[in-house]
């Protein structure tokens, strides 16, 4: 059943275009919501994206010169996912992600 639940979840943390639609959110467990809902806040001169690598992210220009967030999976295993999240060219947080009780734990600020 982990197996199960943990495929689950990776595919709803995806996402279309990694940002969960409504009925997404509605269908993935708790710690997937609140790290995916992302947009809360968020103005029209702020995008989100995500990235597979930190300094590709940290490069990362807007063409349209918009402020970036963005997040990156840094490493994923049996147990929990660990992230580092920033904005334009900084981190700024740096959290893990238990898979089966859904804690969050904050591992570094920037």
């Amino acid at each position: 059943m982990l197996t199960e639940r943990v495929r689950r979840d990776l595919k709803a943390s995806a996402g279309a275009n990694g940002v969960l639609s409504k009925a997404e959110q509605a269908a993935a467990p708790a710690y997937v919501r609140t790290i995916a809902d992302v947009r809360d806040g968020m103005d029209s001169q702020t995008t989100f994206k995500l990235f597979t690598i930190e300094a590709e992210a940290e490069r990362y220009q807007d063409p349209r010169g918009r402020r970036v967030r963005w997040r990156v999976r840094t490493s994923s295993d049996l147990l929990e996912n660990t992230y580092v999240s920033g904005r334009n060219d900084l981190w700024n947080q740096r959290f893990e992600i238990d898979k089966l009780s859904g804690a969050i734990t904050i591992t570094g600020e920037h």
